[in-house]
């Protein structure tokens, strides 16, 4: 099988930077790493979870509607 080389290099996200090594491994394998630009939906209100998202750096932004339809 061949291995998967998406360039991730060193892990640059605190979360995964404190996972152990084998974890780290895993993610380098199977982790897809884009680019992202501001207004990128990455997630929509009700749709299925099918990823995770862990940025490199930059400033991800969570925007809920209430029950009565304000934003937050």
């Amino acid at each position: 099988m061949k291995e998967k080389d998406n360039s991730m290099g060193p892990l640059r996200n605190r979360i995964l930077d404190s996972i152990r090594p084998q974890a780290q491994e895993f993610f380098r394998m199977h982790a897809d790493v884009r680019p992202m630009n501001t207004g990128d939906v990455i997630f929509e209100d009700g749709a299925p979870v099918t990823h995770v998202v862990f940025p490199h750096e930059g400033v991800v932004s969570i925007i809920a509607d209430n029950a009565i339809g304000t934003r937050h």
